[in-house]
């Protein structure tokens, strides 16, 4: 059952537009166990929106933050763990990914899952017929599913792609690719995920220093 939810608008000034960015959630109840958690779904502010003259970070790291600490206040007074999805254009050497690791300590589902399928698969850009989708740096990876590290056990997480035929990939849905996670509720608590986030953000900037030397 759902027994809360709705549609939140980030702050319009700070994206500067008569349509702001925004997110929605839920709160969900087991009609069997009666066990609870909430769910938010989100569209961060894309780096090109503003033009390639704007720094749009720091409002990728406002959103971010607000998005947080919003569900953050949902998880308590609903005293249940939450999930936060979406696509936040945000990879994680960025400083907004570091906004997931401050305060609620999300953890990426990505990072914890029991099995994880295109782990480093580039999650945007996908109309295009591509020859690989690898992506090792994960600066291509910018849609995320992020959870409490108490509460969800995630036994799978996927980034759905279409098989690989005639030499390439082939996409008809969406820019981006979809990502599932399959979960169980549970006592369980995660080892926090900064050890590999930080891992994932040497690997990216190591990347960039070679591409721009």
């Amino acid at each position: 059952n759902l027994i809360a939810g709705g549609w939140v608008p980030y702050d319009p000034n700070d994206a500067e537009t008569d349509t702001p960015w925004s997110f929605t959630w839920g709160v969900f109840e087991s009609k069997t166990t009666g066990e609870r958690f909430a769910v938010s779904s989100t569209h961060i502010l894309s780096s090109g929106w503003f033009g390639p003259s704007v720094d749009s970070e720091p409002l990728r790291q406002q959103q971010i933050a607000d998005l947080v600490a919003f569900m953050k206040n949902v998880e308590d007074e609903y005293d249940c763990p939450v999930i936060l999805m979406g696509d936040y254009n945000t990879n994680p050497s960025s400083d907004a990914y570091v906004a997931f690791e401050l305060g609620n300590k999300l953890l990426s589902a990505r990072d914890v899952a029991t099995v994880v399928e295109g782990r480093n698969f580039r999650t945007h850009n996908v109309l295009r017929s591509e020859p690989t989708r690898t992506d090792p740096t994960n600066i291509g990876v910018i849609d995320h599913i992020m959870i409490s590290p108490t509460g969800i056990m995630p036994d799978k997480y996927q980034n759905l792609v279409e098989e690989y035929a005639d030499g390439k990939y082939t996409y008809s849905y969406s820019d981006h690719v979809p990502s599932r996670l399959s979960f169980r509720l549970t006592d369980e608590t995660h080892t926090h995920s900064y050890g590999q986030w930080q891992q994932e953000k040497d690997n990216c900037n190591a990347h960039e220093l070679k591409k721009d030397g």
